[in-house]
């Protein structure tokens, strides 16, 4: 072991309720969201296409969270999994100013 206090410099966000965003059509994928995005409920994560570039739909977000995983091929099918969020855990600890708690 090397001599010295070990210092905790790692930032977590708590995450829960995983949930994934499944397309209901046979068309290209456009993310207009990128991964560890904080997201609301509601917000259009992408757009869908037809193969002759035609807007099939929007795709919103189911509730509030962050991006954990997104599809990069644009190419889908029925029931295919676009992305998925995770909800901020409302049970986290926080200090005075609104940062995480350090543990002895």
């Amino acid at each position: 072991m090397l001599p010295g206090q070990v210092v905790n410099t790692v930032k977590r966000t708590f995450l829960d309720n995983y949930t994934a965003v499944r397309s209901e059509h046979v068309a290209m994928w456009y993310p207009d969201v990128v991964l560890s995005q904080e997201i609301a409920k509601g917000q259009v994560i992408g757009h869908l296409r037809d193969y002759w570039g035609q807007p099939v739909a929007e795709v919103t977000a189911p509730g509030d969270g962050i991006v954990t995983a997104i599809r990069t091929s644009p190419a889908t099918e029925w029931a295919t999994c676009w992305s998925s969020m995770a909800i901020l855990s409302g049970a986290r600890p926080r200090t005075a100013d609104g940062g995480p708690p350090t543990y002895p």
